[in-house]
């Protein structure tokens, strides 16, 4: 399943269409949605973040969905490698962040 398919599949469980996601996401129009769900616009990882937090997910659930592959630490840091310079930023904040919270 595509990030584009998570999407419908997570906002019609919400009863929503396109413009209401696009509302409660802070988007003037609907079409950045549709974009998205038709897998015509890749996301940034800040807008994966808004989108799953309106649709009530966590944001590597909607990315990648519960089929994801469990990743060894070597995989995750190519993928990161790979990331524009733009993203690195976030991602550096979201894994200190992560590595404060208190361990269950």
């Amino acid at each position: 399943m595509t990030l584009g398919e998570r999407m419908v599949h997570y906002r019609k469980r919400k009863g929503w269409n396109q413009s209401e996601l696009a509302e409660r996401c802070g988007y003037e129009y609907q079409s950045r949605i549709s974009m998205y769900e038709r897998d015509e616009r890749e996301p940034m990882l800040e807008e994966i973040e808004r989108i799953a937090g309106a649709l009530g997910v966590r944001p590597g659930e909607l990315a990648f969905g519960d089929e994801a592959p469990a990743r060894t630490v070597e995989q995750i840091a190519e993928a990161i490698a790979q990331l524009p310079e733009a993203e690195l930023g976030r991602v550096a904040a979201l894994t200190v962040d992560l590595m404060r919270r208190p361990r269950a």
